[in-house]
């Protein structure tokens, strides 16, 4: 149904830019309209570039008319009826209106649709099917945009059904409960979730991680993660996390130090944890993260061997090794502390971005001419001055 609400698009968006897919699918006997993140966050006035659109072309046909229009096209999922099409450089999802066959909890078999009910039906929150056509008319079957504005977060329809087809989505509520929600959780939605908890280890661990470490990186992923610990879901995914005390005031640090200090769902980790080296591995494996984000969650866990009490020890460290790496520690010791002062942190970590080493005055040449053999011992030799 079409709601009395509508999207100035174009503050949002590249109108002259986005419109030449919309008008092609017209041409061509479709109807294409804004669906997800996009339409969501517009609504609540600010930006996502994630932009998905969904038609009753199929991916096919969809391939075939922007050929013929001399656009590339990217056969992103096209067996799931989802295409890209690459607009001034830009690759923009096309997704045709499907609906849930057959599902296990983890995969999908669906059919193609030309019924844009069907394919809200199939979605997961209220607040995901909210559609938008390229004027701004928004549409809406679920009462997606009350629960928006009211920071309602539940599921469309049966919430144990919408739970088991996608075991994901147990991950997911908490996100969206996390950045939306102004009130306590929708009880049957998070019953659904409590309920099925234990069928997260069915998830591949990257489909874990993935939804985990977007919940970490929100602006304030406490409220979730207090949520997902007191309801015992944690328990199957991350059983050590700690009470997040810690965890809070990391996050408060970094959402008011500014210096472009990112939201690193690695650091936050690390702090929820307050992981040893041996953990610290563990858990690098258990998520499968990259191997620059296995150092550095090692590097946070051995940080607790360092005491930066005055500033010989931090120039010593940052001689040493990387600032991100003095950085990551640093924070993760100022969130143990309840006395933290956001000016002290704010402060140090300037003092870090702008360090520059100076060179050592001595090199292995000069301990060589001092008849120092060549070899090994002339690198110890340097390092213990």
């Amino acid at each position: 149904m079409i709601v009395n609400q509508k999207i100035e698009l174009s503050k949002f968006i590249d109108l002259n830019e986005i419109s030449v897919v919309f008008d092609i699918i017209a041409k061509n006997g479709g109807v294409a309209r804004f669906v997800g993140g996009f339409v969501r966050d517009a609504l609540m006035g600010y930006k996502n570039e994630d932009i998905d659109i969904a038609t009753d072309l199929s991916a096919q046909e969809l391939i075939e008319i922007f050929d013929d229009y001399g656009y590339k096209t990217v056969p992103i999922g096209v067996k799931h009826g989802t295409i890209g099409v690459v607009v001034k450089g830009k690759c923009i999802e096309i997704t045709t209106l499907r609906e849930d066959v057959y599902t296990d909890g983890r995969h999908a078999k669906i059919k193609y649709t030309d019924s844009w009910e069907v394919d809200a039906a199939r979605r997961d929150l209220t607040i995901n099917a909210i559609y938008s056509d390229i004027d701004g008319n928004v549409f809406d079957y679920h009462n997606g945009y009350d629960d928006l504005m009211n920071g309602r977060i539940r599921f469309i329809g049966n919430p144990k059904q919408r739970v088991e087809e996608d075991y994901v989505r147990i991950l997911r509520f908490f996100r969206f409960y996390a950045k939306y929600a102004s009130d306590k959780a929708d009880k049957k939605s998070l019953r659904a979730c409590v309920e099925n908890a234990d069928k997260i280890v069915k998830l591949s661990n990257e489909r874990v991680r993935m939804e985990f470490f977007k919940i970490l990186r929100l602006d304030d992923p406490v409220k979730a993660i207090k949520l997902m610990r007191r309801s015992g879901v944690m328990d199957y995914f991350l059983p050590e996390a700690k009470p997040a005390y810690d965890l809070s005031r990391l996050v408060r640090l970094e959402n008011k130090i500014g210096l472009g200090l990112k939201r690193s769902a690695i650091r936050r980790l690390a702090v929820l944890v307050n992981a040893d080296e041996d953990l610290a591995d563990s858990l690098a494996k258990r998520f499968r993260v990259s191997k620059d984000e296995k150092q550095r969650i090692i590097a946070l866990a051995k940080g607790k061997r360092y005491n930066f009490s005055n500033i010989k020890s931090v120039n010593k460290f940052l001689y040493k090794n990387p600032k991100k790496m003095f950085i990551d520690i640093y924070c993760k010791q100022a969130s143990r502390k309840r006395d933290l002062k956001i000016e002290d942190v704010k402060n140090m970590i300037k003092y870090a971005y702008d360090f520059e080493a100076k060179e050592f005055p001595i090199g292995g040449k000069d301990l060589i001419a001092q008849g120092i053999p060549k070899g090994t011992k002339v690198g110890r030799v340097i390092g213990v001055l």
